[in-house]
């Protein structure tokens, strides 16, 4: 929804449900303590995730949404993280495709004796 201030119209952030920015917020935690874990800065994470600021690993870390997708599994890349990640929703998402694709449907004729 934009709003007009009169000089400036910006966009209010629409509020992210509860549940979901307390998980996101756990998984920044916990991301944090892996990454001080491996011994790994956050000037070199920078740098090894390409981005310049800082903040931007502390957003992660902190569970900011507003992070870049692409940013934020390029930082779980780095732990080592993201093919476990893409493997289990992929996983999950292929293993309902062939169920659906098992499933058959017989027309009257093959039914039918």
């Amino acid at each position: 929804m934009y709003y007009n201030t009169g000089m400036k119209a910006f966009k209010e952030k629409s509020p992210l449900n509860p549940v979901l920015s307390k998980e996101l917020h756990d998984l920044g935690r916990w991301l944090r303590v892996l990454r001080v874990q491996r011994k790994i800065t956050i000037a070199s994470m920078c740098e090894r995730i390409g981005v310049k600021n800082p903040r931007t690993v502390s957003k992660i870390e902190k569970g900011d949404p507003s992070v870049s997708l692409g940013t934020f599994i390029e930082y779980l890349n780095i732990l080592g993280l993201a093919d476990q990640i893409a493997q289990r929703i992929l996983g999950d998402f292929i293993h309902k495709v062939s169920i659906q694709k098992k499933r058959r449907v017989f027309t009257d004729k093959e039914i039918d004796f």
